[in-house]
């Protein structure tokens, strides 16, 4: 025989158990929305030359404690030094002792407040200096890792967080003679902003008037645009809209102007 109050009870917690749910992940979707992105921008250097790396962010609000490790191949890059320090910290605060070996430590926690801080987005956590001892024309990321400090993000709410980590490929291009000047009848300029969460655009200089082709792909190859046009000299822009990408990501655009073809990274987060 069926027990009227007990349907009644069952049937109450059905109907309230979307509800449950919708709040058990509302939490969590909330961190998720504000996890900080961490980034480096990609970069062309000449070999043996010094060049400067700035380790940036986006989405950084109410973060109360932040650490992170950078690595790099030892074999191609070597380490010179760190300035440009954001938060107050110095040389001295980071961990410094496994840079022979291609790693870096980062820890931000203020010990003298419990107050989070807020930092606009592109603003430079650090600049790391790095020499190019690799061989020329090859590509090597600097990149994130959890040694010799584990990767960690701490909001104000003490809600931790899992921040996107963006790699830096460096190109390393043959040194110029002063006796041979090159000059570059196509240049495509890295993407700006990058990351970005709405737009980005691309810049293309040319010294003459030819046929342009460009395409979208994502890191696995799949197309998602193509086009060519016929381009006049001087100055011409590329903006992909966000509607122009499939979900948050890594994709490639590979522009090509006669025989040369040149590629851009380009990160699509939310």
């Amino acid at each position: 025989m069926h027990n009227p109050m007990k349907m009644n009870i069952v049937q109450r917690f059905l109907r309230a158990l979307p509800v449950l749910v919708f709040c058990l992940l509302l939490p969590s979707a909330i961190s998720a929305q504000n996890s900080p992105v961490i980034y480096i921008e990609n970069d062309t250097v000449v070999q043996g030359a010094e060049f400067a790396l700035d380790i940036q962010v986006t989405d950084f609000p109410d973060i109360l404690s932040n650490a992170f490790s950078l690595q790099w191949d030892t074999m191609v890059l070597r380490y010179v030094g760190v300035d440009n320090i954001a938060l107050g910290m110095n040389e001295e605060d980071l961990n410094t002792m496994f840079v022979t070996g291609g790693r870096l430590g980062y820890l931000f926690f203020d010990i003298n407040s419990s107050d989070p801080v807020s930092l606009d987005d592109e603003t430079i956590l650090f600049t790391v200096h790095l020499e190019a001892i690799g061989a020329p024309i090859q590509e090597t990321l600097v990149g994130f890792t959890d040694s010799p400090v584990l990767q960690d993000a701490v909001d104000g709410d003490e809600n931790v967080l899992t921040p996107t980590y963006i790699a830096s490929t460096v190109l390393i291009d043959e040194p110029v003679s002063v006796f041979e000047p090159v000059v570059k009848d196509f240049v495509v300029s890295e993407a700006y902003p990058n990351p970005f969460s709405d737009r980005t655009t691309v810049t293309f200089e040319l010294t003459q008037s030819q046929l342009v082709s460009w395409k979208l792909t994502d890191v696995a190859g799949k197309e998602l645009l193509r086009k060519q046009e016929t381009l006049n000299a001087g100055t011409s822009q590329l903006t992909l809209n966000k509607t122009d990408f499939a979900q948050p990501g890594t994709y490639i655009l590979q522009v090509q102007a006669g025989q040369e073809l040149i590629n851009r990274r380009l990160f699509f987060i939310e």
